[in-house]
């Protein structure tokens, strides 16, 4: 009777807690990004780059197909920015504290101007 031998390798699980690198407990910033295209319609925008920079940290993130984000951040000051081609970027600055949850959306506008129309000569009736 012959046997095999199976060896099955799983990838290492590692557990991380809320707690940062620095013994801190982490906030979580989170918001949906709208866009208003050029016709004035709002929709969710996905794949907009959001960033979120302080002094000493900086995440990028990107928004899924509803257009919601979530950061997972040390406490502190950042400003976040969203960013997508075709509109204009936007930013905000926020302090978050330690285990805060804080939502922030951002509503983008086209970056095409929109010029309106000459008006059409009326048509004169005899």
């Amino acid at each position: 009777m012959m046997c095999a031998l199976i060896i099955v390798v799983l990838p290492a699980v590692r557990v991380v807690s809320a707690k940062g690198t620095a013994g801190y407990s982490l906030a979580t910033l989170q918001g949906m990004v709208t866009g208003f295209d050029q016709d004035g319609y709002a929709m969710p925008l996905s794949w907009v780059q959001v960033n979120a920079t302080s002094q000493s940290f900086n995440q990028t993130v990107f928004t899924g197909l509803g257009g919601l984000y979530v950061l997972t951040l040390p406490p502190g000051t950042y400003e976040i920015t969203a960013t997508i081609s075709g509109y204009q970027s936007q930013s905000a600055n926020v302090t978050l504290a330690s285990q805060q949850f804080m939502l922030h959306n951002f509503i983008l506008r086209s970056a095409y101007a929109v010029t309106p129309s000459p008006p059409r000569p009326r048509a004169e009736h005899q």
